[in-house]
């Protein structure tokens, strides 16, 4: 809802994540996963690559050392790493 966030009218995940409110966050994650918690972010997108929690937290999380899996619509669990492959249909991305 922050509109300082946006460019060109769509979510600049750069801006996000220069935000207090989003390191609030991500720190409360951290500590539940180092605490030894599993702890699921949920959503109603099917495909993982096309949610913007993998995009947005979950390239977060990684950068930070934390394990990241997705849960697929068929139940099968995704490594963060072959989610970030199948949006990049295997290129190299340039950002």
């Amino acid at each position: 809802s922050d509109p300082t966030c946006y460019t060109d009218g769509n979510v600049d995940y750069g801006k996000v994540r220069e935000r207090n409110w989003f390191a609030e966050g991500l720190a409360r994650l951290e500590t539940g996963w180092r605490e030894g918690h599993r702890i699921a972010i949920m959503c109603a997108e099917a495909a993982p690559e096309r949610c913007h929690r993998t995009k947005l937290v979950g390239e977060a999380l990684i950068a930070q050392g934390i394990l990241v899996a997705h849960i697929d619509a068929n139940g099968v669990i995704v490594s963060h790493e072959a989610v970030i492959a199948r949006l990049h249909r295997g290129q190299i991305p340039l950002f």
